[in-house]
């Protein structure tokens, strides 16, 4: 059950360069890092959370969807909006995908070295699943690379292209 709507107070600037969603986005988030908002409770129709805080729906949608994306909310057509509930011991990391990067990139993000070490590679004919995959004819050539992955040098994965 959400909390009363009338306590969703979020200091709006206007007159400010940033777009009034990435404020509502950063009130709503705020919120939640501070733990005013728990983990895997819903928070108020679109419409009420909109008119509590003078905006448009759609100011509201964009404010979900940003968070949404980065992972804060998740949004289930025809039940609501929730924060996303703490990941669990086990739990893959996971990302839109829009918002991917390369291994290099992760890595980097986390203010670790990224290597690798190539453990094979070769050039053969393709198999069925790869000509079908990448469009490519029975006779044409593919490259075929093995990696171990590692992060400051340890081993995170193996990667195969």
């Amino acid at each position: 059950m959400p909390e009363p709507i009338s306590t969703w107070a979020i200091p709006l600037d206007t007159g400010s360069a940033t777009p009034v969603y990435v404020q509502v986005a950063q009130g709503l988030a705020h919120r939640i890092e501070s733990g005013q908002l728990r983990r895997g409770s819903a928070l108020p129709a679109e419409r009420d959370l909109a008119a509590t805080l003078g905006v448009s729906r759609v100011t509201v949608r964009q404010a979900l969807a940003l968070l949404s994306q980065q992972g804060l909310l998740s949004r289930r057509h025809g039940s609501g909006t929730f924060v996303t509930p703490p990941a669990q011991p086990g739990d893959l990391p996971s990302r839109p995908l829009s918002l991917l990067a390369s291994f290099s990139e992760d890595v980097r993000s986390r203010g670790q070295t990224p290597g690798a070490r190539v453990l094979s590679f070769e050039r053969a004919r393709p198999t069925a699943h790869e000509a079908m995959s990448l469009a490519l004819s029975p006779n044409e050539t593919v490259y075929r690379l093995r990696r171990l992955r590692t992060a400051d040098g340890e081993a995170l994965a193996i990667e195969d292209s």
